[in-house]
């Protein structure tokens, strides 16, 4: 499968709904459970992508968005190439590339930079990183995932101290095992996805909460469950014996009525997407937006 270059600006609505239908690479640490912020586990991620979860937009990440022009400025004299800003993907695949270069819009991306402007500049572990095992891993983990979806043959990490106005490069070496396994990962995890179903629960995902308030009303629930249900047994009991006496009319007691309706069939949806080989572009069209709820049960 060949790299698409889509013609999207970085952080325009077009941009956010492309990503909404990728697996980007700002979300690789995730799918690997070593995110090291929002969203943290593959249940966030799929609320993200579905709508229904939003993500803090911090400081951290305003100002690096503000300095990428300052960084390219600085990078392109250092490396005395003209790159640009790249959106590319492959099949569900994608990734926004802070800076990539290319002989010319039609060959193969040749080297990509990765920009990060860490909060505490000069000061930060970031700007002091003098090897790739100093790099955090959520941060390698999504050069790698640059590394998958470009097919490029450099990436490089540059690390800006907005206090010096300097940049510090740091080459991130190919990893194939490591993009193996997040391949696999993120396949697990677009099958979530597409199928609008909750990948399982991570510890992370489950807060323990020890609270007497919170025991009580957990154990009035429980309580109200249980009548609920014997009233529902109650109910049909009473139903069944009460139109037993309709037989195959309508009958009038006491002012109550107990009328003989008819319901016409629902529709069996599954037999005719089947049928009618529906391509799931024609359903999903009609698709309401996704909702969150909780579900109480039992441990």
């Amino acid at each position: 499968m060949s790299v698409q270059i889509h013609a999207l600006q970085q952080r325009t609505q077009e941009w956010h709904d492309w990503r909404a239908n990728h697996a980007t690479a700002s979300h690789a640490a995730c799918v690997m459970g070593v995110a090291a912020f929002e969203p943290r586990t593959q249940r966030q991620l799929v609320e993200v992508m579905h709508g229904v979860r939003e993500i803090f937009v911090s400081d951290a990440m305003k100002r690096g968005g503000e300095s990428e022009g300052r960084i390219t400025e600085l990078y392109e004299a250092e490396r005395g190439l003209t790159g640009a800003p790249l959106v590319i993907s492959q099949g569900y695949l994608g990734a926004s590339l802070d800076w990539a270069y290319q002989e010319d819009p039609f060959a193969p991306i040749t080297f990509v930079a990765e920009f990060k402007t860490p909060v505490k500049g000069s000061e930060s572990k970031l700007w002091k990183a003098e090897t790739v095992d100093d790099v955090p891993i959520h941060i390698r983990m999504q050069i790698q995932h640059q590394y998958m979806v470009s097919e490029c043959n450099e990436i490089e990490l540059v690390v800006y101290a907005h206090d010096l106005d300097k940049i510090k490069r740091i080459s991130i070496p190919a990893d194939p095992e490591c993009q193996g396994a997040l391949r696999e990962q993120w396949d697990i995890f677009w099958d979530h996805f597409t199928s609008g179903e909750q990948p399982p629960a991570e510890p992370r995902d489950i807060k323990e909460v020890d609270d007497p308030t919170l025991h009580q009303l957990l154990s009035d629930w429980d309580y109200v469950q249980m009548e609920m249900r014997e009233l529902k047994d109650r109910e049909k009991e009473l139903r069944d014996q009460i139109t037993g006496y309709a037989n195959e009319c309508s009958i009038r007691c006491n002012g109550t009525v107990v009328e003989r309706v008819m319901r016409k069939g629902s529709i069996d949806w599954r037999e005719l997407c089947d049928n009618q080989q529906l391509h799931d572009s024609l359903i999903e069209q009609f698709r309401k937006p996704s909702t969150v709820y909780h579900k109480i049960r039992s441990a």
